[in-house]
């Protein structure tokens, strides 16, 4: 009987025991739904703090967490927890340490105080506990913390601040060594978002991350190499730091070192190597990665690239037919991709025939799910009026709906129509925006577009030094705008120091690419002798060449140097040719030289037809015997500049004694000579 009961009581505390457990699983799990970071805390308190003090300080932190998740009395006890937690805390203890900081940032059984909560994060993280940098570091980049861990509301804070406080809390972040602030702040100040732009600082801020093995910095610093904005312009530099962050799976570093290797920017050129860096970002559905393969699978094993990794069509290509075949079954089934490369293939007529109205119809049908880059080419294929009614309103909108996506060209596209006022009011600040946004993803013509704006502060308060920023990044990468507008700026001491070398510089960098207006400013420049030797043929050489692109300047230099023969044989004939081209446009100063050299030639025509009926009536007298009314005819045509007159007067007076008349037999025979 005895025995029965002890089993009875022994199974009744058992049960109790698995009711009890049960119970405590329960509430910890309730827990861990409702602040996983606390349980993440948790579970990283590391052995070192546990046996910390004697295991006192972990044994006083376990009493707080009790209470705050209501295991003592099935309920919490935020007051009773924050006492516990205190005591842990002052002895050191890190997990402790941040909780506390939690109940301060909340106010949960202390009066809320953020600088309370800030203190206590500091002195968990500067012992290396993880879970409290970061909180350490949302707390000072979002300004004041949101209601416990809530991410959402942190977010919603941060969204509340301008972007100088942004830039500003980032700042105190970086300072405090966290390293996504640190690379924020370096992101920050490149673009100047809220604090002047600074290259060079940027630089230092994005190196501290990248050296600790933060791959966006390591793209970032890659870029900044490659493009030469706050370190010297280094293509091996730019190189190394996009192969470390494309070794970390970074898809646009793996893209960038991809179009390097094309190239043959800064590393040996190698195109299996190329291919291979460029696949990786594509698997990991990095679509500008995407696009580049899908243009070199077009172009065949044919394919070459220009200076800045994009493809150039070869005339040989693959098989488009077969290609557009594969794309046509796979768009008829619905697939997006297909569906805008469908429209790619069928805009240019490659491997099919080339059919505008059709090509729309398969951007629409990708545009519709979605599909970037099928709204873009459709929003151009609408402004431009290809296959559908001109419609700048429908084109804005499938330009923004890309934008919106993140789509580069569409985000330049839209700044294009927004500066413009097509199908949209006009406004020079969201022409900005989108240009900027467009820049920042490495978009050329909009690094180009956003120097404009800052070069005539239209948008944006003016700032040369800021157009000269981004000249120089479109310009590095071989865009011969942005050549010739940073060659002005040098000319002109905008933005910049005056320099005539380095203006000379940038402007035949443009002018081998055939820009025109470079051309002409390069002849100058050599006409001048400004930032080089004077060489009136150099002159010649690229004022001939932007003439006969029209450059209705170059054509009237041109026009000068045959008038006065400057670097070249004088041809009256081939001035005119270049003034009457000029003239043709407007040019005043060539309209004016081809009115002189008429009125010139009309006088010389009447002169000449004088002096012809002048030397013969002399003829007609000498043949009468009248000498001396003849020799009054001929000297009037000789003083005319008529060379038979003044040869015939020559003649006349070597036939007349030497001694009266040998003088002025030299002279008139002497003009006839030099006639």
């Amino acid at each position: 009987m005895y025995a029965i009961m002890m089993n009875a009581i022994f199974l009744m505390i058992l049960a109790l025991m698995i009711i009890l457990d049960a119970f405590i699983q329960r509430k910890r799990r309730k827990k861990a739904a409702e602040n996983p970071e606390e349980t993440q805390a948790q579970r990283e308190i590391p052995q070192r703090w546990r046996v910390k003090e004697g295991g006192e300080a972990h044994k006083l932190f376990l009493f707080g967490e009790k209470y705050a998740v209501g295991l003592w009395i099935g309920r919490r006890n935020y007051e009773k927890a924050a006492y516990w937690y205190k005591r842990s805390a002052d002895l050191g203890y890190a997990p402790a340490q941040h909780s506390l900081g939690e109940m301060y940032t909340a106010g949960r059984g202390v009066v809320q105080d953020d600088a309370q909560a800030l203190k206590w994060f500091r002195l968990a993280a500067e012992q290396g506990y993880s879970v409290a940098q970061r909180r350490l570091e949302k707390m000072v980049t979002a300004g004041r913390a949101a209601e416990g861990n809530d991410a959402a509301e942190i977010k919603r804070h941060a969204a509340n601040m301008d972007d100088a406080e942004t830039a500003e809390r980032h700042r105190l972040a970086a300072e405090l060594g966290f390293s996504s602030a640190r690379h924020n702040l370096g992101e920050i100040v490149a673009t100047g978002r809220g604090v002047e732009q600074d290259g060079v600082e940027a630089v230092k801020w994005l190196k501290l991350v990248a050296e600790q093995g933060h791959a966006q910095a390591q793209d970032s610093l890659g870029e900044m190499y490659a493009e030469g904005w706050g370190v010297e312009q280094d293509d091996k530099e730019a190189v190394k730091w996009y192969e470390l962050a494309a070794r970390e799976e970074h898809a646009p570093a793996q893209f960038s070192l991809g179009k390097m290797v094309a190239v043959g920017r800064g590393v040996e050129q190698d195109e299996v190597q190329a291919v291979k860096w460029v696949k990786l970002a594509a698997d990991q559905g990095y679509a500008p990665a995407q696009f580049w393969l899908e243009e070199m699978d077009a172009a065949g094993r044919d394919a070459e690239w220009n200076d800045f990794g994009e493809i150039k069509r070869p005339a040989a290509k693959r098989d488009d037919a077969e290609t557009a075949r594969q794309y046509r079954l796979a768009a008829e089934q619905g697939q997006a991709t297909a569906q805008f490369w469908m429209g790619k293939m069928v805009a240019a007529g490659r491997g099919t025939d080339q059919d505008d109205a059709e090509a729309v119809k398969w951007f629409r049908l990708a545009a519709e799910q979605g599909f970037s880059l099928a709204q873009h080419n459709l929003g151009e294929m609408v402004a431009a009026g290809r296959g559908v009614e001109q419609d700048d309103a429908e084109a804005v909108k499938w330009f923004r709906l890309a934008a919106e996506q993140g789509e580069k060209d569409a985000q330049f596209s839209l700044g294009q129509m927004v500066v413009a006022g097509r199908g949209v009011e006009q406004d020079d600040e969201e022409a900005v925006k989108w240009f900027r946004l467009a820049a920042e993803q490495g978009n050329l013509d909009a690094k180009v577009m956003l120097g404009e704006m800052y070069a005539a502060g239209r948008g944006v308060e003016q700032d040369e030094a800021q157009a000269v920023k981004w000249y120089r990044s479109a310009a590095n990468w071989q865009r011969s705008v942005a050549q010739f507008r940073l060659g002005e700026m040098y000319a002109e001491g905008r933005g910049v120091a005056q320099d005539d070398a380095e203006a000379l510089k940038w402007y035949r960098l443009a002018a081998v690419q055939n820009n025109e207006v470079a051309q002409y400013r390069l002849g100058t420049m050599h006409a001048e002798g400004r930032g080089v030797e004077q060489d009136e043929a150099e002159a010649r050489h690229w004022f001939w060449s932007a003439a006969v692109q029209g450059n209705e300047e170059a054509q009237y230099r041109l026009g000068v140097m045959y008038a006065e023969g400057r670097g070249v044989e004088q041809d009256e004939a081939e001035a005119r040719h270049w003034f009457w081209l000029a003239a043709k446009q407007g040019h005043a100063p060539a309209q004016d030289r081809l009115e002189e050299i008429s009125a010139f030639r009309q006088e010389a025509d009447k002169l000449a037809a004088e002096s012809w009926v002048h030397f013969n009536l002399g003829e007609i007298y000498a043949e009468r015997g009248a000498d001396e009314e003849a020799l009054k005819w001929f000297k009037l045509a000789a003083e005319q500049g008529y060379a038979p007159a003044q040869n015939k007067l020559g003649e006349i007076a070597v036939g007349r004694s030497a001694a009266q008349n040998g003088v002025e037999a030299v002279k008139p025979l002497g003009l006839a000579a030099k006639r």
